[in-house]
């Protein structure tokens, strides 16, 4: 990977690719930030209930009474997408299930805009790393491996990922996959260039995507051990072919 400053150019590209991925994704899910959607069949009231109920349990531990005999809030699930919901209702004075699925919203569009970013920054190719996050935002390749009805390549192009965050309660796992890229973008400056500024950005990502999901610790595992075998630090010799 090239370790040279971004040439202006491609700065400018870069953030005009980014502008227009952050437009696309909001156009498919503006109705989330006007309109109240939330499903009561899903979890999503569950989230729901621990933003507006949890009060000081996000800075202390305090017992949580309302379901399963009661529990320390702090293992109830993981806090952010909750914790980032009770801030927004607060902040702009809304309910908290439009704050939910405003905080919906803002994973949605941000997930390929992270994606786009880690693949521009590791490559330097923006046009390719743009053409990568594009077909994240418009297709559901899923859909082709584990479908959810029977097979057809018609499913490519289904909203997969809006059904997720509107039907299903999948907001605060995507929230840790928009994160992922993230962690795997600093990891791998943290391992080839060893700068404190890249340990420091590679462990916030790492305890957003934690903070985020139960399965970010997974996924954080996952992605260190691919990059522990395809990368070497800096002045310990070639890295394997295609590094």
């Amino acid at each position: 990977m090239a370790q040279e400053r971004l040439r202006v150019s491609e700065a400018i590209r870069g953030i005009g690719y980014a502008a227009l991925l952050v437009w696309v994704n909001a156009y498919i899910c503006r109705e989330m930030f006007v309109r109240y959607t939330p499903r009561m069949n899903s979890m999503q009231g569950f989230w729901i209930a621990m933003s507006r109920l949890a009060g000081a349990g996000w800075l202390r531990s305090q017992w949580w009474r309302y379901w399963d005999c009661g529990s320390p809030v702090e293992f109830i699930y993981s806090p952010l997408v909750p914790a980032m919901s009770a801030w927004t209702a607060a902040v702009r004075g809304i309910p908290h299930a439009d704050a939910f699925q405003t905080v919906s919203g803002f994973v949605y569009w941000v997930g390929p805009v992270t994606l786009f970013v880690m693949a521009w920054l590791l490559t330097r190719a923006p046009g390719h790393a743009f053409a990568a996050a594009l077909l994240y935002s418009l297709t559901a390749p899923s859909q082709l491996i584990v479908p959810d009805a029977r097979f057809s390549i018609q499913h490519l192009w289904d909203a997969r990922r809006l059904y997720l965050a509107t039907v299903w309660d999948e907001t605060p796992h995507l929230a840790a996959l928009a994160i992922l890229p993230l962690v795997i973008l600093f990891l791998s400056l943290a391992i080839r260039a060893r700068r404190p500024v890249y340990y420091a950005a590679a462990t916030l990502a790492i305890v957003l995507c934690s903070l985020s999901s139960d399965f970010g610790p997974i996924l954080t595992a996952m992605a260190s051990l691919c990059l522990l075998f395809v990368l070497r630090p800096a002045g310990c010799g070639p890295e394997p072919a295609g590094g």
